[in-house]
């Protein structure tokens, strides 16, 4: 065990890849907060772009009726209406102005994955289907790799994804 004072090279550092399906505020707080553990090297961010198919969409909804019961549909559409009004209150101010602020207030401060790339030098890529035998497109932290079995989020099978070591 490593104590509060002792240094760590990177060598001793447990290196990690994040897969990730969104770009939102949890996300971003999750990957900080990660960052700051020491004995941890983020060496990328994967983002899985790809949208569902319609048959996939749904095979999920009758899943989630099953599961939450019949009152399901109805409070998706009231987050659908929530974030509806949350878009046009947010569009009274530009976007890029808001954004704008934010980097200068908070320069250390990551907002969008994006973010992560300026402030701490860590690769943002797009991959389309994280889940796919074929993940195309790895930024270079993630080249030569070993293959590693991780926990997958959105199943119960084991997703097997390839990780610099």
């Amino acid at each position: 065990m490593i104590g509060a004072g002792d240094m760590q090279t990177t060598s001793n550092k447990l290196k990690v890849g994040i897969l990730t399906g969104s770009d939102s505020e949890a996300t971003c707080l999750s990957i900080s907060a990660l960052i700051r553990v020491p004995g941890i090297e983020v060496r990328g961010i994967l983002l899985d772009t790809e949208r569902a198919t319609f048959r996939r969409r749904v095979r999920n909804l009758k899943r989630n009726i099953k599961r939450e019961g019949i009152s399901y549909p109805w409070f998706r559409f009231g987050e659908a209406i929530y974030d509806k009004v949350e878009g046009w209150a947010a569009s009274l101010t530009p976007r890029e102005q808001v954004d704008q602020l934010l980097a200068e207030s908070f320069p250390d401060q990551a907002f969008y994955l994006r973010d992560f790339s300026r402030t701490h030098g860590i690769p943002v890529m797009e991959v389309g289907n994280i889940n796919s035998p074929k993940v195309s497109g790895l930024p270079p932290c993630c080249t030569n790799l070993k293959q590693r079995s991780i926990p997958s989020t959105s199943t119960t099978s084991a997703l097997t994804f390839p990780i610099n070591l």
